[in-house]
């Protein structure tokens, strides 16, 4: 394939796609499979016409044709399917040959195209016989080593280097491509599966960030705390030290709250005695003391009974 037929298939790919043609199929090496063991039979039988655009009619041709002119992007032959009308070949019944278009794969749909280039060729075991089968039958008989009795005549031969088979070479584009699809593919699901872990990372950071400062509020908020936790225990302590202050006074006040109910009793016991009819002026004054003690012990009392009161419930 020269430099021009390259340049040209490489635009039409690009032109089909770009101005979204669904007629174009592709080079004919594109559309087919075929056994390893034929690929040198099959090269020498299609020759260049590997490479010819096959498309559904002419009138997508011309429109990729007229892109290719635009653009000076080199040159391709055209095989549309609605002009191509090959004639039926006739094949011997033999075990010896095979016609070519038996061993190819390719979808029913293109069977013009197949029928154009490998119709009429036919492999054989020997160049002998297909010298024989090439002229009653009239067709082209090739030996799997590639040489070749065309219907006319001409005999072609001689070594074929497998290295540089068009078949060959157009498998391993394939095979790369599909590589390089796979590749390609996984390429965007690493990069898919990055910008995910990106995303997650940023959440993650931003998480941390989060709990970074919830850390430092709580950290501030356990030194408030510490500091309310500290004053309330030396409250607490004063707290103890003024309750065993006041139970220690109430003790005290119960004590002298209990001598002067026990005198106040006894004052009213006196009191409550009939008094002589006549008194001595000794005995007025000593009664007199004892009314004034008894007024004074009442009020104490009520005094003493208030301070119990206040220390109880302060």
């Amino acid at each position: 394939m020269d430099k021009a037929t390259s340049a040209g298939l490489a635009a039409v790919a690009r032109i089909a796609k770009t101005l979204i043609l669904e007629g174009v199929y592709g080079p004919l090496y594109e559309l087919f499979d075929v056994d390893d063991q034929f690929d040198v039979a099959v090269n020498v039988a299609a020759g260049s016409s590997l490479f010819h655009i096959v498309v559904d009619t002419d009138q997508t041709a011309t429109r990729v044709l007229d892109a290719l002119n635009k653009e000076k992007a080199g040159r391709v032959t055209f095989m549309p399917l609605n002009r191509l009308n090959p004639k039926p070949a006739t094949y011997p019944e033999a075990n010896d040959a095979i016609p070519m278009i038996e061993k190819l794969s390719f979808d029913p749909k293109f069977t013009k195209a197949f029928e154009q280039v490998f119709g009429r060729a036919l492999i054989c075991k020997t160049l002998e016989i297909a010298a024989t089968y090439s002229r009653s039958y009239n067709l082209n008989g090739i030996t799997l080593q590639g040489d070749q009795v065309d219907r006319k005549g001409a005999l072609t031969g001689g070594y074929h280097d497998t290295r540089h088979s068009r078949l060959q070479s157009v498998k391993s584009i394939k095979s790369f491509n599909v590589k390089y699809q796979t590749a390609t593919e996984r390429c965007q699901t690493v990069k898919t599966e990055i910008s995910s872990l990106d995303q997650r990372i940023t959440g993650l950071l931003n998480k941390i960030q989060l709990i970074d400062v919830q850390r430092k509020l709580l950290l501030d908020k356990r030194e408030t705390l510490a500091l309310e936790f500290r004053s309330l225990t030396k409250d607490e302590a004063m707290l103890k030290e003024s309750i065993d202050m006041k139970e220690k006074a109430y003790h005290n006040l119960a004590a002298d709250l209990t001598i002067l109910q026990a005198q106040l009793v006894a004052l009213e016991e006196e009191l409550k005695s009939e008094m002589a009819p006549a008194l001595s002026a000794a005995e007025h004054r000593l009664l007199s003391d004892l009314v004034t003690r008894s007024d004074n012990l009442k009020e104490r009392l009520s005094v003493l009974a208030t301070e119990r009161s206040k220390v109880i419930w302060q």
